[in-house]
């Protein structure tokens, strides 16, 4: 007498293939969120592309604008500055694509310059020869605050208007010492 076994087949995962099923899955996410947010990822570079197309949109504004002020100068006219801070700051391109634009004019050690703040995130030093691109708002203030100049005692004298003590105004006048 032989007893016949009826084996039954269930259709249906097994716990191993589901986790191998996890497993690969997590792995492909991990490689996923590598790829659009790591160094080298696709956020990264197009932050770098922007701001690569934003400074060559910058410099080319610059140019653009020194080339109107140097002809200008030519037709015998003195502002060669006023016209490159006035073309930067009416700037079509620079609005267009929705960038706050800041010029501030300077002159220091005998150098004239513009200080161009663009968005403030692009800072450049513009002189008649170029553009010196700036790493931040800070660098761009250093570039033009005064000198500090060491003055030893007795290189300075001090002039008071009026010269009597009185309520109201008073000036107070500091020179350097001759020779």
């Amino acid at each position: 007498m032989s007893k016949k076994i009826k084996e039954v087949q269930q259709a249906g995962i097994t716990l191993i293939a589901l986790v191998v099923t996890i497993i690969v899955l997590l792995v492909l996410a991990g490689v996923t969120i590598n790829l659009v947010l790591g160094n080298n990822g696709v956020i990264n570079r197009a932050q770098s592309a922007y701001s690569t197309q934003s400074k060559a949109a910058i410099q080319e504004e610059v140019e653009q604008a020194r080339g109107y002020a140097e002809t200008y100068r030519q037709t015998g006219a003195n502002d060669f500055w006023g016209k490159m801070e006035t073309q930067l700051e009416n700037s079509d391109t620079l609005k267009r694509v929705g960038m706050p634009v800041e010029v501030t004019y300077a002159s220091k050690g005998g150098q004239n310059f513009i200080i161009l703040s663009v968005a403030n995130l692009y800072f450049c030093k513009i002189t008649e020869t170029g553009i010196e691109w700036l790493e931040n708002a800070e660098a761009a203030a250093d570039a033009v605050r005064p000198e500090i100049v060491n003055l030893a005692e007795g290189d300075i004298e001090f002039s008071y208007s009026p010269s009597t003590p009185t309520q109201g105004n008073v000036t107070v006048t500091i020179t350097e010492k001759e020779g």
